[in-house]
Parts: structure tokens; C-alpha cells; sequence
């Protein structure tokens, strides 16, 4: 086996069809990198002329006079593989030399597979998916585990394969259902796609939720590169209808999901909280999922999530009726002396919400 840069091609075959993906971790993303001036490399392991390992990483800041790289939601591989192990060891000891090159100093990775398999009120399911020994195998290779980090450990998916549209809608909270039902047909809402001028939009929409749950999100030209990048793999949708007091059609809510591998991502949104009554985010939903069902996706991701009863947005994604996703959490390989110095000096941030 051998450690060596991708080009483009080779990667993108690879990065559609390894068992494990993300949009994170695609060619798309790294031209994005590209165009908007960082620093982005494609690399992999090959046994033979044969991929095993692929990685797109970028740098994400600077400490100490080094670089700081991460491999968001990489690496990406076949983790079940007999030789997982041997895979793993190449593509350390390739990134380690090859990043040292780079001034490296450290480089993260937060690999996309389940850590253990939980339910719709996140507990472990009793013999379903662990793979805890993937990550005391990172570990004994030297990255350092950080727990939830720079990316969201625990997620938020509803299963979609085998299941039909009215089947699964009558498996929603009540709630739910009566929302999705009165938006269109009591308060008019509609929804579409917003063209890329109409960016700002959405931009405003999610200024909505920074205020109320108190976080920083992305700019503007975060969107507008995502739209470019992505193309046809990223939509970006508004909820309107008629304003009851004036009659002016309004936005009411608004959401970003890119389509990417099995799955449709819901990865921002914001809403207009006097609106909220009246089932815009409801009903915006339930047109994705059918989207996602009439064009073969797989799986529905809720996306990030706090996996604690009374949280607004976790009781919102949990009234669809899906299971809660712990993923394995972010992990920090150390390149060089002052790399391990680095990385004694990180601690842990593991966000401890259930045992």
C-alpha cells in the first residue's frame, strides 16, 4: 500500500462510491476551496492501482508559525474492511510525512460512521452498531480523541428506504401531521427554490434563528459559494404565504439541503418566530422528504442536533419519527515536535448529553 496525492478524477470516483460519504468530503467541496483561495489537497491510499483511502484536506488555520489542516468528516474508506487497520496505518504515516512538508502542525479528522447505534429518543440500541474499536484503533495510532469538536457528533436521520410516502407520514408526531396539512391548504403557504440573487434572503431568514438560540452562523458569500460549488446538488428553499393582517405575500421560513450520495441534507434554516404557527418549516420538510423519496434517496438527514428532551430544534427533528445518529467525534493527529506539544495543550470537549 501507498500513500500519494489524488487528482480530481480518481478522487471524485471514489469519494461517490466508498461506503462511507459526505458532501464534506467531495470533489465539489474541495473546488470550492480552491476558487475561494485556500490551501486544499486530495490525497489517498492505493493498494496497487486500486484506491482503499481518500481524504480531501484543507488548511484551517495557523498556531506557533504551522499550519492547522482538517479532513471534515474524513477518512474515507471502507471501515469494516479486514485490512481496515493496515489501511489506517498507511494513510497516518503518508499524512504525517506529507503535511510535515506543508508545515503542518496538527491535522483533524472526524470520520462519518456511527460510534454506537441509538434510537429516536437517543438511547443505545441492545446489539446494534458499534464501533468503538475503530476508535481505540485511531487512538493506539496516535491521534488524540477530542470527542464533539469542530463537527457535530450526534445527528438526526429518518431511514427512507422501503417506505411509502402516506405510510411514513402517519408515523409522524401529531403535531407534526396537522401542520404539514393546514400550511397549504388553511394559510396558503407555498414553497420554492430561491434563485442565487435571492441568497440574501435566506441569509436574513437564519439571522432569525442566531438571535433566538444564540449562535454565530455563516455569511453570505457561504451561500452564495455552496451555490456555485454545488450546482444542481444544493437547494435552497423558502416557505411564503399571505400575510393574515396586510394580505403581502411574506417569507416565512427558509432552508438550505444539499443532495449528496444516498442522502438530502438539511443543513440550515431559519425562521420568521411570529410565523412559526402557522407550519412553514413543517410543511418545507415534508416537500424534501417526498423529494428525497421520488428521487431514490436513501436516508434523510436532519443534520446536527442536541440530543436533549425539551430542546427546541432536537423536539422539532424528533417529531419526524427518526433515529438519533452518534457519530465517533473528532480525533487530532500530531505532526512533528511541536505538534505533540500542540495537541497536549487541546482538551477534550466532549459534550456528555447521554451515557
Amino acid at each position: 500500500m501507498e500513500f500519494m496525492e489524488l487528482d480530481e478524477q480518481e478522487f471524485a470516483k471514489f469519494a461517490e462510491h466508498c461506503p462511507v460519504k459526505n458532501f464534506m468530503q467531495s470533489i465539489y467541496m474541495y473546488k470550492r476551496y480552491v476558487k475561494t483561495g485556500k490551501e486544499a489537497y486530495l490525497v489517498g491510499v492505493k493498494a496497487g492501482r486500486k484506491i482503499v483511502a481518500a481524504a480531501l484536506i484543507f488548511k484551517m488555520g495557523t498556531r506557533w508559525g504551522r499550519k492547522i489542516f482538517s479532513a471534515p468528516r474524513g477518512i474515507l474508506m471502507d471501515y469494516r474492511a479486514k485490512n481496515r487497520l493496515e489501511i489506517l496505518q498507511t494513510f497516518t504515516r503518508g499524512a504525517r510525512k506529507f503535511l510535515r512538508k506543508k508545515e503542518g502542525l496538527s491535522l483533524q479528522i472526524s470520520p462519518d460512521i456511527v460510534s454506537r447505534e441509538r434510537d429516536t429518543d437517543g438511547q443505545l440500541i441492545e446489539g446494534g452498531e458499534n464501533n468503538l474499536p475503530i476508535k481505540q484503533m485511531l487512538q493506539k495510532l496516535g491521534y488524540k480523541y477530542l470527542g464533539e469538536y469542530e463537527q457535530a457528533k450526534w445527528t438526526y436521520v429518518l431511514p427512507l428506504r422501503g417506505r411509502e410516502k402516506q405510510e411514513l407520514l402517519a408515523s409522524f408526531r401529531k403535531g407534526h401531521k396537522l401542520s404539514i396539512r393546514y400550511a397549504p391548504k388553511r394559510y396558503g403557504v407555498k414553497i420554492r427554490k430561491l434563485k442565487y440573487d435571492e441568497l440574501p434572503l435566506l441569509y436574513e431568514l437564519v439571522g432569525e434563528a442566531e438571535k433566538k438560540h444564540d449562535f454565530t452562523g455563516r455569511e453570505l458569500e457561504y451561500y452564495q459559494e455552496m451555490y456555485r460549488a454545488f450546482g444542481t446538488k444544493v437547494q435552497f428553499l423558502v416557505a411564503e404565504m399571505p400575510d393574515p393582517q396586510t394580505g403581502k405575500i411574506v417569507a416565512v421560513a427558509g432552508s438550505m439541503f444539499l443532495l449528496y450520495g444516498d442522502e438530502v441534507i438539511y443543513l440550515m434554516s431559519g425562521a420568521r418566530e411570529e410565523y412559526k404557527k402557522y407550519g412553514g418549516p413543517h410543511f418545507m420538510q415534508w416537500k424534501m422528504i417526498q423529494y428525497a423519496m421520488s428521487h431514490g434517496f436513501e436516508r434523510y438527514n436532519f443534520w446536527g442536533t442536541n440530543v436533549k428532551p425539551g430542546n427546541g430544534v432536537y423536539e422539532f427533528k424528533k417529531g419526524f419519527r427518526g433515529q438519533v445518529e452518534e457519530l465517533l467525534g473528532t480525533f487530532i493527529l500530531p505532526i512533528g515536535v511541536k505538534g505533540r506539544a500542540y495537541i497536549m495543550s487541546k482538551k477534550p470537549a466532549e459534550r456528555r448529553r447521554l451515557q
